[in-house]
């Protein structure tokens, strides 16, 4: 069952990765850059009805390299960016790569539609669609 509209705004500015959000998390919308290195993908949670942005690279390309990117609320305009209380980890993508990954705090995303941007390094900054 899903989280009323009234409880996904309780998980406003929340880590992600410290709650249960992150266990119903599915790409929603994605972007990935021409040299296939670097991507931005906005997720979203079934369970708690929010949605962050995710930043990612394949190493070694992304080994000490600096990330931007941010989820962005359309109704209102509320934004969250990548910060410090969500650092990243290094995991491996769907294809074996090994990647670094960062991501923002959760933004409600209940009956509403909102986008993620973020750049890589020297990438030029990618949006997704809204979802």
């Amino acid at each position: 069952m899903s989280s009323s509209p009234a409880a996904a705004v309780s998980w406003d500015g929340q880590n992600p990765n410290l709650t249960s959000c992150w266990q119903s998390a599915t790409i929603a919308k994605k972007k990935t850059s021409h040299s296939g290195k670097f991507w931005v993908s906005l997720i979203y949670s079934t369970k708690c009805r929010t949605v962050w942005v995710e930043v990612g690279g394949d190493f070694p390309y992304a080994n000490g390299a600096s990330f931007s990117g941010y989820v962005k609320r359309n109704s209102d305009g509320k934004k969250y960016n990548l910060g410090s209380m969500t650092s990243g980890k290094w995991g491996y993508s769907a294809n074996g790569s090994l990647t670094w990954v960062r991501w923002s705090p959760m933004l409600n995303d209940a009956n509403v539609s909102s986008f993620a941007s973020g750049r890589f390094a020297s990438e030029a900054w990618l949006t997704t669609a809204s979802y």
